[in-house]
């Protein structure tokens, strides 16, 4: 998640301006998720311990669920955290201490995989939609099809020959489920402003 964060911020910033907008919406959303979900802050701190101490103290626990048996749930442990690493700053210290028991790990993956969700719809948001619905609309129109299904797409590839002055078409296959997941994608980014 680190490195998709940095890539992110660079790309933004190599199309944008270091000082743009674009950077700022992007500093602005990481930052709430940073301080809304302690997946991230912990997640972020526990990269620097998995350089300097190895791997993460992980548990587990068998819980006993009448309806659906036997449930195997994987924790870390905290006080092992504590007492391995000093460098975990105060703010997440302070989460960890704060726990009333171990978490359990997937669902602190979850929280965290959710999270850079949010990232990632802003940064699809700023790199993309300003673009993409106009595409989207001519291809759907193209087909007929305001949302295609089954059947596959071929878009028109023109390109200009420098050495002749001349212009070259080529056909592309698209399957048009990638243009369904994409008007999804849009769709997602609109509800969420």
């Amino acid at each position: 998640m680190r490195v998709f964060l940095d890539h992110a911020e660079a790309r933004l910033k190599r199309k944008f301006g270091k000082n743009s907008v674009e950077v700022e919406r992007f500093k602005t959303v990481t930052a709430t998720e940073f301080d809304s979900r302690l997946s991230n802050r912990l997640f972020y701190k526990l990269r620097n311990y998995t350089q300097h101490c190895g791997m993460p103290p992980v548990g587990f626990n068998m819980l006993y669920k009448a309806s659906e048996g036997v449930e195997v749930v994987f924790t870390l442990n905290r006080e092992a955290l504590l007492e391995s690493y000093s460098e975990w700053g105060g703010r997440v210290k302070a989460d960890l201490e704060g726990l009333e028991s171990d978490p359990f790990l997937f669902e602190l993956i979850n929280d965290h995989f959710e999270s850079m969700y949010v990232v990632y719809l802003e940064v699809f948001r700023i790199m993309h939609l300003d673009h993409l619905p106009d595409s989207l609309e001519w291809v759907c129109s193209f087909l007929d099809d305001p949302r295609p299904e089954d059947t596959y797409a071929f878009l028109v590839d023109i390109q200009r020959n420098e050495t002749d002055a001349g212009i070259r078409f080529g056909l592309r296959w698209v399957p048009s489920p990638v243009i369904r997941n994409a008007l999804d994608v849009v769709d997602l980014c609109w509800a969420s402003q």
